[in-house]
């Protein structure tokens, strides 16, 4: 959290409801932490947590003033595990879910999930049709800002009443279904470096695929007391 990448394209006074987005127990220890004085400062923040996630790391944030998130995997192969189902009927601490795509939506449907709803970028929404789609079986769906977006694009958006800003979160650049990390013979998280000398973080994730983030975080929580959140 103490790394500083402030978009400027953001238009602060914007953003009354923002999210956090966490991998490791590590951040989560961090948010705690960071989140114990921020109370008042956005009219709601949500903390983004891996659907999987053990109980007993995640009790250190049900004190704080914000609502834990069940972050549903970009890639689940439901159809040849069943493993996603299992999870979120496991996570009783979860008070809504971030869908990433429309396989998750259908899940979400037939197990008569009830909780907040929220529409990842990754769930495509930007035209009036498709949000009319999703919340026509989750009527309260709000969506996540994209981090592709200007202010002015966003605007534009069929849901702009009910988007939700990142706060804190590394930005996703690549998804595959093959495990980078084990390729390059490491275990874990590991960084690299482009030709232009850019650095990522690839992660293994759970349910069978790779994702890399850029290496520093977006992080607004500098930024909080320019916030107005109050009409």
């Amino acid at each position: 959290v103490q790394e500083r990448m402030i978009p400027e394209k953001r238009n602060v006074n914007k953003m009354r409801d923002l999210y956090i987005r966490i991998r490791t127990e590590e951040q989560l220890n961090t948010v705690a932490e960071a989140l114990a004085g921020l109370a008042g400062l956005a009219e709601q923040i949500y903390i983004l947590i891996p659907v999987h996630m053990d109980r007993d790391q995640i009790n250190m944030l049900k004190d704080l003033n914000a609502v834990l998130i069940a972050d549903l995997p970009f890639i689940a192969r439901e159809n040849l595990t069943g493993r996603l189902t299992a999870d979120i009927k496991a996570a009783d601490w979860a008070q809504g879910l971030v869908i990433k795509n429309v396989d998750e939506l259908g899940l979400a449907v037939s197990i008569g999930y009830e909780g907040i709803t929220i529409g990842d970028p990754f769930l495509y929404a930007y035209n009036s049709e498709a949000a009319k789609f999703y919340r026509e079986y989750f009527p309260g769906m709000s969506f996540i800002a994209s981090d592709e977006l200007t202010d002015t694009e966003l605007d534009k958006l069929p849901f702009r009443e009910s988007l939700i800003y990142k706060l804190y979160g590394r930005a996703r650049v690549m998804l595959t279904a093959q495990s980078m990390a084990g390729n390059y013979g490491a275990a874990g998280d590991i960084q690299i470096e482009s030709a232009k000398y850019d650095r990522f973080v690839i992660a293994d994730e759970e349910y069978d695929h790779t994702a890399v983030y850029t290496s520093e975080p977006v992080n607004m929580l500098d930024k909080l007391s320019e916030i107005n959140c109050r009409d």
